[in-house]
Order: C-alpha cells, then structure tokens, then sequence
C-alpha cells in the first residue's frame, strides 16, 4: 500500500477500536496512506476482518473487546490517538436489547477512558457520535448548539458517552472529540437504508417494500469522505471539547433516494409500496448543518458522489 506521508500522523502509534467495521475500515486504510502505525481493536461480533484486507499486512490486529479493561490498559499506554468506533450502532438492536446497547457504548468506553486517566492521558480520543443524540429536530437543519433529546438507547447511550468523555476531558486533561456522524453510506456497508433497498431489489426487483411514508429526509456522505473529514479535523489542535456535524447538508428524501437507486440499477417497472411506519427510535428528518465543519477544514462536496457511492455499493452486494 502505497504510504502518503502526513508530517502529524506518520509513525505516530494509532489505535482504532471497532476497526473492521464499515467506517472505522475506512479510517484505518486512511490512517495507513499516511504513514501512522495502526493498531485495530475488534471483537468481529459485527466487524468484519475482510473490510480490513487493503491495509492487513499494515496494521497490527488484535481481536478483543473494548470491555477487556486488561487488554486495554495494555495497548493505549503508547498511544498518540484513538479513534473510538467499538460499540452498538444499529438502532433497532438498541430498542430490541438495550442492555447490549449500554454496556458496548457506555460500558466500553468508560473503561477505555479510565484505561486512558490511569495510564496515558496525553492521548487524544475522537469518539464516533450520532446525529441521533438530537431526536427529533427543533431546528432545520441541526446544528452542534441544539438541544440534545434522544429518542432511542442508542441515541442516549451515545450522549452519555459524550458526556463522560466531556468530563474526562476537563478533569483529567483527556482531549475528547465527539463527532456526531449522520447518514455515511458506501462500499462495506453492513445494513442500513441504501444497503437494505439494493439488497431487497437483488432479491426482488417487481416489488419493493419501503418502511416510512418516503418523505423522511436524510442526510448522506460517501463514507470515504467521512473518513476522511474525521481524520483531518482530529489533527487540529484547538477543536477538542466540543462536538461537530459529521455531515453534507444535502436533503433527500427517501422516496427520491428510492428513485436513484431505481435509475442506478435501470429498473423501470418495480411496484414501490411505502409502509407508512418506520422502526421504533426512527427520527423523521435527519439534516444536518456542516458550517462549524467546514469552518475548521478545507472540503468540498461532490453532489454526485450519491450516485457513485451507489454504484461502488451495488457492485458488493449479491
């Protein structure tokens, strides 16, 4: 893998919990090109080690859990940064199982923290928040000073891990930077509502069956970009101990979303029956305001990077 040399992160001993997972893979193959030493932490219950093929023989891999405090006051002693991905991220497992929920966010990353206060409180920790911590919005678009009210345990236990790693932060000297991610979407995605509709139409292209009404928006960025904007907002040094949107602030309804996918996969003729009820924990509209983003870092976007994301995803899954 060719190594492009980053004068902040080359040689410098990083570690990405949860880092076979579909965003954290990116992050890691990221972190690699620019010539950081790369340690991942991931117990594969949802990961998956082949979303780490690109950058294997460049990292150091040890399957284990963020709830090992032992492993973890191991591994971050020499650690410059962290990128804290480990955890639950499906929503609806959250509201079928909130116990798993807690203990794999909260739980975790409290020992993570803990781990870092006992022996290594230099290290700087970027933790992979949700635009799930608002609920449903009272300002269109969401922006980093709004009102926080989730509305599920994954939205919850994701604030509270804001919180403790706020807290951390000012009383420990911990640098904690909450980014709170809204809808990323591309190759290695697991699930999710581009993942599920192509899916469901591989399967079935006559008819497909959409929760919702088809007017919730969202708000998507090609998971390379993600990666990407979180990797270069981490190396500022005045950006910790404050939350930032993850985000493009670009609407789309689902319904329209529906439709691209439709022309991406040149179906003409599929019966689209919307369910009129979405998930428990769902939040209708999901748009977010990237200004305090794109005030820290130099980034455009690509509109058409919806319709290339979707191709690229369509080509992975069967």
């Amino acid at each position: 893998m060719k190594s492009e040399k980053d004068n902040l992160l080359y040689n410098k001993n990083v570690i990405v919990t949860g880092g076979a997972g579909f965003i954290p893979s990116h992050i890691v193959d990221n972190l690699v090109n620019r010539g950081a030493k790369v340690t991942v932490i991931d117990n594969l219950s949802e990961g998956k080690i082949e979303n780490l093929n690109d950058s294997i023989n460049h990292i150091e891999f040890i399957e284990g859990d963020i709830c090992n405090r032992k492993l973890l006051e191991k591994i971050v002693k020499n650690a410059y940064m962290i990128y804290h991905f480990a955890g639950n991220a499906n929503v609806p497992r959250s509201v079928d199982d909130p116990e798993y929920d807690f203990r794999n966010n909260i739980q975790g990353s409290f020992f993570l923290l803990e781990s870092l206060r006992k022996f290594n409180n230099k290290c700087k920790v970027v933790f992979a928040s949700t635009a799930g911590v608002y609920g449903p919005p009272r300002n269109i678009p969401m922006n980093e000073n709004d009102p926080v009210n989730p509305i599920s345990p994954y939205g919850a236990s994701k604030l509270s891990c804001e919180k403790i790693g706020l807290s951390y932060d000012h009383c420990f000297g911990i640098r904690f930077l909450p980014v709170r991610i809204f809808n990323s979407f591309g190759p290695r995605q697991p699930r999710y509502v581009i993942y599920d509709l192509i899916k469901k139409l591989k399967k079935n292209n006559k008819k497909l069956t959409v929760l919702g009404t088809g007017d919730e928006i969202r708000d998507y960025t090609y998971v390379g970009n993600t990666a990407e904007m979180i990797i270069e907002l981490s190396k500022l040094k005045n950006i910790y101990s404050k939350p930032v949107n993850i985000c493009s602030s670009l609407p789309i309804k689902i319904k329209d979303l529906v439709n691209i996918i439709l022309d991406v996969l040149n179906l003409k003729n599929t019966t689209i029956d919307f369910t009129g009820q979405s998930w428990p924990g769902d939040i209708k509209v999901l748009l977010g305001d990237n200004k305090r983003l794109l005030s820290l870092i130099n980034y455009k976007y690509d509109k058409n990077d919806l319709v290339k994301g979707i191709k690229e995803l369509v080509k992975e899954i069967e």
